[in-house]
């Protein structure tokens, strides 16, 4: 029983609380707001600023002051809105220089929803393209019984309008293809115009620039004036109706890049239907060169063991989707004295769309449109290789990389496993960290890595590892240590794995190498500087 009363007392208390909230809120929705409507003009247009007053019906009086750009803005006209008819309005349009001050008051309460005020502003020819505002402050208004009225007030913006071009920004990993949009954006009409684009040659090439269903009916042309800079022009009879993406360019990311790599808008010039140039805004963009992370969509090169007889070596290109791609493209290198003998499409990539290109020798290229993402490891392209020997040890690179999830949109970040042609002995390609954490303190220096590793053959049975690093302290090595425990997996289908491996060492170090050793005494080094800083203890 008493959790019973329990309850109903609960419940009355609610009830009776709602009841007390709701003339609470009743009163909010019925507090003044003194606002300004957002407002804008080109440069050397003339346009109207609106002053509303909601909820007026309790005010007969007051004053207030409107502060604004004069900077960009000449005041042309301040006048008394409708809301006031019948008011004694005073309006003192050089209260100071860039404030209007307005008094009024009346024999009865105002009502209805007219303006309070508007004025009429010119945006100078010279003006900063962009955002203003306007301000309103010392606001007093006052009921019948000259009693002061709680008002809420909301400032408004006033823009000197422009239409602009906006690089979208993108991320991105090396050796990867990255589409980088174009986007119009802007009050102000457009039916062409030019720019150009310069970007990171350092870290980036570009490939053509394709117009946008945005540019439907309109004449786009592009050529590449010099090396790290597209030129860009359109021309139409009508304004551009959408704001959106207008064109892209797919860039590809170098294998050495690092870092950010910029993408800029330059010489950007806007015209509108009569060949008149209205004022515009570029905004840069960038390509942030980041690091794919184990749940990051892989695509790797599996194979190129050459046969010390045949001199044949056969590569496969695996794809991990993760579940989430669909399709996409990529550009296959390989050395001189590498012969190109047969290619063949796989039982995943007969089930879809693909496409081969192999007419430039030394470079392959392959795009295909699956039916449904793959959650596990698919093999998409076999290749079978004459190989010289002076071809041996030599890369087969992965790069211009573009994978498409099911929205057919780009994904950003692509974990790209190159490989190489290595010899009859080696039954790996060389290892891929992807994941480390390396530390040291004063008396203890320890290593624990997860290793990506792909087969060299066509074995499944992967060979025992272990995990050696060398340790160095001002410069000297001071002790070389294998791990105590041999680690061994076995591929998957498609040739790839993944091997967790540690390594302990008593003592301190402020450098470490790593290798890989395997079964016959082979020491793979395990990154390109195969070299850590310990940051010194």
């Amino acid at each position: 029983m008493r959790h019973w009363k329990r309850k109903i007392a609960v419940f009355i208390a609610l009830i009776l609380s709602f009841n007390l909230c709701m003339p609470i809120l009743a009163m909010a929705d019925t507090t003044p707001v003194l606002r300004v409507e957002e407002s804008g003009a080109a440069q050397g247009a003339e346009t109207i600023v609106n002053i509303y007053l909601d909820n007026p019906e309790e005010i007969c009086g007051g004053n207030f002051e409107i502060v604004y750009d004069t900077d960009n803005f000449t005041l042309i006209a301040a006048e008394a809105g409708d809301l006031l008819s019948g008011c004694a309005v005073t309006i003192n349009t050089k209260y100071q220089t860039d404030t209007i001050r307005i008094s009024f008051a009346g024999s009865a309460t105002l009502s209805g929803d007219a303006p309070i005020c508007t004025l009429t502003l010119q945006a100078k020819s010279t003006a900063t393209l962009g955002d203003t505002a306007v301000t309103l402050q010392e606001v007093r208004m006052y009921n019948m019984d000259v009693e002061t009225v709680d008002i809420i007030t909301q400032d408004g913006t006033l823009a000197v309008q422009y239409a602009g071009i906006k690089v979208e920004s993108q991320e991105a990993v090396a050796g990867q293809a990255v589409r980088m949009e174009f986007v119009l954006e802007g009050d102000l009409d457009v039916a062409g115009g030019g720019f150009e684009v310069s970007y990171d040659t350092d870290k980036l090439t570009a490939g053509t620039v394709v117009s946008s269903t945005l540019l439907n009916g309109y004449a786009l042309a592009s050529n590449t004036t010099s090396d790290g800079n597209i030129k860009v022009t359109w021309a139409g009879s009508e304004p551009i109706q959408e704001r959106g993406t207008m064109c892209s360019i797919t860039f590809y990311v170098k294998e050495d890049a690092t870092g950010e790599a910029y993408v800029n808008v330059e010489n950007l010039r806007l015209y509108d239907t009569e060949g008149k140039a209205v004022g515009s805004i570029a905004t840069n963009g960038t390509i942030a060169i980041g690091t794919a992370t184990d749940a990051s969509p892989k695509i790797w090169v599996v194979g190129g063991q050459v046969d010390a007889e045949t001199k044949l070596a056969t590569v496969g290109i695996v794809l991990e989707g993760r579940g989430e791609i669909l399709g996409g493209e990529f550009v296959l290198d390989y050395p001189e004295g590498c012969t190109l003998e047969s290619h063949s499409t796989t039982e995943y990539t007969n089930t879809a769309i693909s496409t081969i290109n192999t007419e430039t020798a030394g470079t392959l290229k392959f795009n295909w449109a699956g039916t449904a993402p793959d959650v596990s490891s698919k093999t998409l392209l076999l290749l079978e290789f004459k190989v010289e020997d002076s071809a041996l040890g030599e890369a087969i690179t992965l790069s211009e990389v573009s994978l498409l999830d099911d929205d057919l949109e780009t994904v950003n970040i692509v974990d790209i496993r190159s490989g190489s042609l290595v010899s009859g002995g080696l039954q790996l390609q060389s290892p891929y960290i992807a994941q480390e954490e390396i530390t040291t303190t004063a008396n203890q220096t320890s290593v624990a890595l997860t290793l990506d590793v792909a087969s060299a053959g066509d074995g499944t049975e992967l060979e025992t590892i272990q995990l050696m690093m060398v340790l160095y302290e001002n410069g000297k090595m001071r002790t070389v240590k294998l791990s105590e425990t041999d680690y061994a997996t076995s591929f998957d289908d498609n040739g790839i794995a993944q091997i967790e491996v540690s390594v302990d060492y008593a003592g301190t170090a402020d450098e470490v190498k790593l290798f890989m050793v395997d079964g016959s005494g082979v020491m793979t080094p395990l990154a390109e500087t195969v070299q850590y800083n310990l940051g010194g203890v």
